[in-house]
């Protein structure tokens, strides 16, 4: 049996394909909330802990750090230790050292957490991503990994509303307690409701054998690099608006509440873009 038939037949059911499929979306739509959640509370920080503006930048950067190493270091362990299991573990993982975040008495604890919880939340995408992949039909296989991959930007769009009602009321703690929940709510649905990926599910010669090496070859390294730099481009540029912008707006006098509304619209941008 060839690999792409194996992998067919390994498949859950169409229905129950297509639920794991939307509890592996609303893992990145999590993992967006909190990616976005420091940037949301960034304004009341500064205030909270009587910071410069400047000051606060490492701790805008601080998850992306982690992002970085997470993505690196741990999401290619779930092609030994499941997709499951570690997006379950992550989940769990950052969820707990999110609402340690909201106990944080200076701003280095809050960059050190930060830090932390970037390397799981960079973890649960690339599997994310590879298990959404295997779960849907073949033929729906570029519209269901793009679509899951919108999650992430829905995930700033409901951390920018919880921002608006939660930070003029009850302060920044309260982004990372939501954003400690959420993914701790989400981990227990995993574990309860999401199969294991059916690629993994694969014995013997049917089993396929990612290797990041095979599109560094001299015929794929132009197309990879170009790829890569195309990414890394978009996303500094993401990332630089996206932590900056409530900073910005709440520097020019406007509320909070203002401010988070308005760093709202541009994810919502950015979610109607990519559907």
């Amino acid at each position: 049996m060839s690999n792409g038939s194996a992998l067919a037949a390994a498949q859950p059911s169409t229905a129950k394909g297509w639920g794991a499929f939307i509890l592996v979306l609303l893992s990145l739509v999590v993992e967006g909330f909190d990616l976005q959640a420091a940037n949301f509370a960034g304004p009341s920080i500064i205030e909270h802990f009587n910071l410069k503006q400047e000051e606060i930048g490492p701790l805008l950067s601080a998850s992306l750090f982690g992002v970085l190493l997470g993505a690196v270091f741990i999401g290619p362990l779930g092609d030994r230790f499941g997709r499951r299991t570690i997006l379950i573990s992550c989940c769990a993982v950052y969820g707990l050292l999110s609402l340690l975040t909201a106990l944080a008495n200076s701003l280095m604890m809050l960059v050190a957490l930060r830090f932390l919880i970037g390397i799981g939340l960079g973890a649960v995408l690339p599997n994310a991503l590879a298990l959404a992949g295997e779960l849907v039909p073949s033929k729906k296989l570029a519209s269901a990994t793009g679509f899951v991959g919108i999650g992430i930007t829905f995930g700033g769009v409901v951390a920018g509303a919880a921002a608006a009602k939660l930070l003029p009321i009850y302060g920044w703690p309260s982004l990372f307690v939501v954003g400690g929940i959420l993914p701790i709510v989400i981990a227990g649905l995993l574990w309860l409701a999401l199969p294991e990926s059916p690629a993994l599910k694969l014995e013997g010669d049917d089993a396929p054998r990612p290797d990041v090496r095979a599109i560094l070859t001299p015929e794929w390294r132009a197309r990879t690099l170009a790829i890569w730099a195309s990414f890394a481009a978009v996303l500094m540029l993401v990332y630089l608006m996206s932590g900056w912008i409530p900073l910005l707006i709440k520097a020019q006098g406007f509320s909070i509440e203002t401010a988070s509304w308005i760093a709202t619209a541009y994810h919502a941008g950015g979610m109607i873009g990519g559907v």
